[in-house]
């Protein structure tokens, strides 16, 4: 396997591929304590920046030439509808805060299919080569950093996350996320295996196998792992039915059936857990089926969905389950709910045409490197089918790369063979004095905003960590910067209004608080608005967002006790002490030493007001 020399290329040429190396390879690594969700600012301010590097570079090299196909056309035409959208509906009122990552994965898309234009089979393959190793090497990376924070080691960040299954999240933030990198870093090795032949090579890669392996497991991310399993089945699926004359395969179908089952069993809750959020979700279809609740917008409508779910006493029964959730732990049904059936066959169209080129150029093209591309896609596909791993940037990147690949070689074959005839129209841009000035103030710009953002974030942190260790006016003075460089963040909104309802200001808080609505929507919101105004006397306003919080979350205690003492102040001790008594009764799933000190303080109170009644 040698990799070290390229065919001769145009330096620039070459300039580009180092490029598109580097977002691949560095924007896994990245990550930053941002806030409540600590893995994503620095991936997406870095993209973001390389990708309108990338532009410049090839504009300033007069190297923009690409051929639009129905693939491409469908990649360009998701975000662009959803900006439609969101000048005609109020309801994607908010997608110029969600389309940027979107947008910004189509540029590369078609940059890279441009990068790709320009070269030799010979270099291409080796582009491609260079990715998989590379690939390969950051998931090993990923792999031995979750292994240590499986075991509670970790150099890098202060422990404040908190994952649901298993500490091993790398640098994604989730185990989920994780599992699926590690599951195309499985792939990677494998075809590192089939193409190398010096000993030291493969002993090499399969002890970097070994801890992406043992990671993947710890994971405990039952998609990843039913996902790596197919991808590997249709990897050698060639090899296989050569061997067995296609008798082996139903039973290899019908064992993946059967570990499918066995990893359904492993977490029944967590398994009906997606179930419960599949059907909360299904609300948000049914009310809008063909444009959706709005692109970006399913975190913020799932938990007022939520409260609707559970007015059907029916639905009582998954009262454990009920969570704040920013995804559907699904992109069928994220994209379902989101921008509805017009959006999703926008979204499921690409796959499909991907795989039916894909498909195509497999009956004339046999080599190992395209399926191997199409086995990562396959991957990615059947583990999306139950987690939202495409949201993950990392992921993302790689996915649109392959996509670019793909596009490239079905333009090629249909030029040259007639094949597809899926190649619509030629898009050549000249370079010239002013499209170079043009994007040079787009690439100044977009560092512009990537800086003033980062100011902003970094304050926020600082401010977290602030009212983390207990200085709440230090806190209040970060979160007050912040917002000079995020004036629209909803989030840091809701978290300088907390704080300020913490410290006794509550017309303070109540202004940011309400404003954090317009864009961001979580229980703790409600929690603080009812704390501002009970310390106001409005008592009536208070109760609401109390009350708003018990629909959305019915096994939580704590909105009954602070309801209990709110009516307890207003007088009205009846109603206190049915909350009192629904507490005491209540027999939540988990017993856990917080419920466990409500309900005594619930058994404490009902003693203090029952003697006067």
């Amino acid at each position: 396997m040698n990799i070290s020399v390229y065919p001769r290329l145009n330096k620039y040429t070459r300039l580009n591929d180092v490029l598109i190396l580097i977002i691949i390879f560095i924007t896994p690594l990245l990550f930053t304590n941002k806030m409540m969700y600590e893995f994503h600012t620095a991936k997406y301010h870095f993209f973001q920046f390389a990708v309108i590097l990338l532009l410049f570079t090839s504009i300033l090299l007069n190297n923009i030439s690409l051929k639009i196909n129905w693939l491409d056309i469908l990649i360009i035409l998701r975000p662009l509808l959803f900006i439609i959208f969101g000048l005609s509906l109020k309801r994607y009122s908010t997608v110029s805060h969600h389309i940027d990552i979107l947008f910004f994965l189509s540029l590369f898309h078609l940059l890279v299919k441009n990068s790709s234009s320009s070269k030799s089979d010979t270099a291409l393959d080796k582009t491609i080569t260079l990715v998989i190793i590379g690939t390969f090497i950051v998931s090993t990376i990923e792999g031995l950093y979750g292994l240590l924070q499986y075991f509670n080691i970790d150099f890098f960040r202060k422990v404040i996350f908190q994952s649901n299954e298993s500490n091993a999240i790398g640098t994604f933030g989730s185990e989920n996320a994780l599992g699926a990198f590690l599951a195309i870093g499985v792939i990677c090795g494998l075809y590192l295996l089939k193409i190398s032949h010096q000993r030291t090579k493969i002993i090499a890669i399969l002890m970097a196998l070994a801890i992406i392996i043992t990671t993947l497991i710890l994971t405990l991310s039952r998609g990843a792992w039913i996902a790596c399993m197919i991808g590997i089945l249709f990897f050698y699926l060639p090899k296989i039915i050569g061997k067995s004359n296609k008798i082996i395969l139903p039973f290899i179908i019908l064992l993946l059936l059967g570990s499918s089952v066995g990893f359904y069993m492993i977490n029944k809750d967590s398994s009906e857990g997606r179930i419960y959020i599949w059907r909360v979700s299904h609300e948000m279809i049914k009310d809008h089926p063909f444009l959706g609740i709005g692109y970006g917008n399913y975190g913020y409508q799932y938990i007022n969905y939520q409260a609707k779910f559970f007015e059907d006493e029916d639905n009582v029964i998954y009262q454990d389950k009920a969570s704040s959730l920013k995804d559907a732990h699904s992109e069928m049904v994220h994209s379902l709910a989101e921008t509805g059936i017009i959006g999703f066959l926008l979204f499921i169209g690409i796959f499909m045409l991907f795989f039916y080129y894909s498909f195509s150029l497999l009956k004339t093209e046999s080599g190992t490197n395209l399926r191997f591309l199409v086995t990562i896609v396959i991957v990615m596909f059947v583990h999306s089918l139950i987690d939202n791993i495409l949201h993950v940037l990392p992921i993302a990147v790689i996915l649109y790369f392959i996509f670019a690949i793909i596009s490239f070689k079905t333009d090629k074959y249909d030029d040259n063979n007639h094949l597809f005839k899926k190649t619509l129209f030629t898009c050549r841009i000249n370079s010239n004095w002013i499209l170079i000035s043009l994007c040079a103030c787009i690439l100044l710009f977009n560092s512009y905003l990537i800086i003033k953002n980062s100011a902003g974030q970094i304050a926020w942190k600082k401010g977290q960590e602030s009212v983390y260790n207990g200085n709440w006016i230090k806190g209040i003075e970060y979160y007050q910067k912040a917002l000079k460089y995020l004036p629209d963040n909803g989030e840091l909104q809701f978290h300088l209004g907390a704080a300020y309802s913490f410290v006794g200001q509550p017309e303070e808080a109540i202004n940011l608080l309400n404003k954090s609505l317009e864009r961001f929507n979580d229980k703790n919101i409600y929690i603080s608005l009812g704390n501002a105004y009970w310390s106001l006397g409005e008592y009536d306003k208070a109760e609401k967002n109390f009350i708003i919080v018990a629909k959305m979350f019915p096994q939580m205690l704590a909105p009954h006790f602070w309801l209990a003492s709110l009516y307890y102040d207003m007088g009205q001790t009846g109603k206190s002490i049915y909350e009192l008594k629904f507490i005491i009764d209540a027999k939540p799933k988990i017993m856990s030493d917080e419920v466990m000190a409500i309900k005594n303080d619930a058994i404490f109170f009902l003693e203090k007001i029952l003697p006067h009644q």
